[in-house]
């Protein structure tokens, strides 16, 4: 089985308790060897290479089953680059954990997992970033480059621009338009929602699985995820 979740942003406060052996068997999961968890950006855990990282990264390579993560606009970019990066069920990832039981889904790439291809695309752009300090809590690579968006084009034409699902961090400008209309929430042209705009109107997808907002709701073919974990497939009642 694949799951999907949105945000953890490292620790064990609330947003990370929903992937706890106790917050899984609440929502009726157990997750064996033969599964996978997709974290919908905001992962958090490689955040300054502290002790607690360690631990947490020590526990996540502890699990039965394989977590995979695109990247949000909260990450530590210089560290997460470090990692080595490989091949992976067809697309490249940085292997975190040496018994790749936690990788991370770079952008641009397509991966085929349990019969189902992956379009993966992560970053967004913090609304909150002139109260940030640079490289101590915010990174400018948390909006894409135009490396990879052009490795994103390539691998859209090798499979003629159809994937059955999506996984950003950031939504669809239309999904963000939806449910909020302040300046502060809503995203300029950026360059990655522009992106997106690009996505949406060329890339045929079964469905699109986000974080960021920080909500728990599905309108047209969109699941944004916060505090639920879904199998995939899964969404809310459509809005």
């Amino acid at each position: 089985m694949i799951y999907v979740c949105g945000d953890l942003h490292g620790g064990v406060h609330n947003d990370a308790k929903k992937i706890t052996t106790k917050g899984l068997r609440k929502q009726g999961i157990v997750m064996t060897e033969k599964d996978y968890l997709i974290v919908c950006g905001d992962f958090g855990y490689i955040w300054n290479g502290s002790k607690t990282d360690q631990y947490y990264l020590k526990w996540f390579a502890s699990k039965p089953y394989t977590t995979l993560f695109v990247d949000g606009n909260h990450e530590n970019f210089p560290l997460l680059n470090k990692y080595p990066i490989e091949e992976w069920n067809g697309g490249k990832v940085h292997v975190i954990t040496e018994n790749k039981k936690l990788l991370h889904l770079m952008r641009g790439q397509i991966f085929t997992i349990e019969g189902q291809t992956f379009f993966t695309f992560g970053g967004a752009e913090s609304h909150d970033k002139e109260c940030r300090k640079e490289y101590i809590d915010w990174w400018r690579e948390e909006l894409p480059n135009k490396t990879e968006i052009d490795a994103a084009l390539d691998n859209l034409t090798k499979v003629d621009y159809n994937v059955d699902y999506i996984i950003s961090h950031a939504a669809p400008n239309w999904f963000f338009k939806k449910y909020f209309t302040s300046v502060l929430n809503v995203p300029d042209k950026n360059v990655l929602s522009k992106f997106f705009d690009y996505l949406e109107q060329y890339v045929s997808y079964g469905h699109w699985y986000c974080g960021h907002l920080h909500i728990d709701s599905t309108f047209k073919e969109c699941t944004c995820l916060y505090n639920n974990v879904l199998a995939l497939g899964e969404h809310y009642p459509v809005d």
